[in-house]
């Protein structure tokens, strides 16, 4: 199924979807491997993965740290479409693709999207390419069937928003307060009015991402928006457990099928 296909799908069973993200290649190609095979199984409704990059723009020290891991684990980004695969093979949960626009343009933007499209990635998110810069590369995208996710934020004007929600497709991407991943300050007071509010103009499905780190958290927040969005919580628990895989995909396992739960 395609991301379009499993919203509409949890759409219509009033649940909430669950994103779950990681690095790929973190802590190590063959662990990283797995444990995407794990968020599948244990209820992550899509699977966002990230590529390493040695330069992020709005990821905190927990991503950050989880990009040089891999990094100095072996990940060559001449090796991500094979790796892509992989994770296709373990899993039918449909890919999302985050990285920066360096990488990208490095690859060669048509190459790169036609080589993980071919590889069985449904979307991509450019966290610091505004759509302004985009220019034929939308095209592209969409030429080889590749979703294009944006972010709003509270920053974003409204006129911004309806624009932004125009190009996003299949869904919009929310950042729940200013600043990077995993800081550790919780959700804002003002979500609940701040969702609502993006949700009278963006009419595409709004998942909601940046703080949500509990099961509690994530029902609060799937009951506003159509999803949530989970990364710096997950690499945590990576992070803790690097001397030991079965712990991480133990722990891993348990606690996306708890946010799962908290979304039903």
């Amino acid at each position: 199924m395609t991301i379009a296909e499993v919203l509409e799908k949890l759409k219509r069973n009033d649940e909430g979807a669950l994103a779950m993200f990681s690095t790929a290649g973190d802590p190590d190609r063959e662990t990283s491997l797995e444990l995407f095979k794990v968020l599948g199984d244990s209820g992550s409704d899509l699977i966002e993965i990230g590529i390493p990059y040695s330069d992020p723009l709005m990821d905190g020290p927990v991503l950050q740290r989880s990009y040089q891991r891999a990094l100095n684990a072996g990940f060559n980004l001449a090796d991500f479409p094979s790796y892509i695969e992989a994770v296709r093979a373990s899993t039918p949960t449909p890919l999302l693709v985050m990285t920066c626009y360096n990488p990208v343009h490095k690859y060669g933007v048509r190459r790169f999207f036609r080589d993980i499209s071919n590889a069985g990635v449904d979307s991509i998110l450019l966290t610091d390419l505004p759509p302004e810069e985009w220019g034929e590369s939308m095209d592209l995208a969409r030429g080889f069937n590749l979703g294009t996710v944006f972010l709003v934020a509270p920053t974003t004007p409204s006129p911004r928003m309806e624009m932004l929600n125009d190009l996003s497709d299949p869904f919009v991407y929310c950042v729940s307060k200013m600043g990077i991943t995993g800081s550790g300050q919780g959700l804002p007071d003002t979500l609940k009015e701040y969702v609502s509010f993006v949700k009278g103009i963006v009419t595409k499905p709004l998942l909601v991402g940046f703080g949500i780190t509990t099961p509690e958290q994530a029902e609060m927040t799937g009951a506003m928006a159509d999803g949530v969005v989970v990364g710096s919580a997950l690499v945590s628990i990576i992070e803790r457990h690097l001397d030991d895989n079965r712990n991480i995909f133990k722990f891993a396992g348990r606690f996306v099928n708890e946010l799962k739960e908290a979304l039903k």
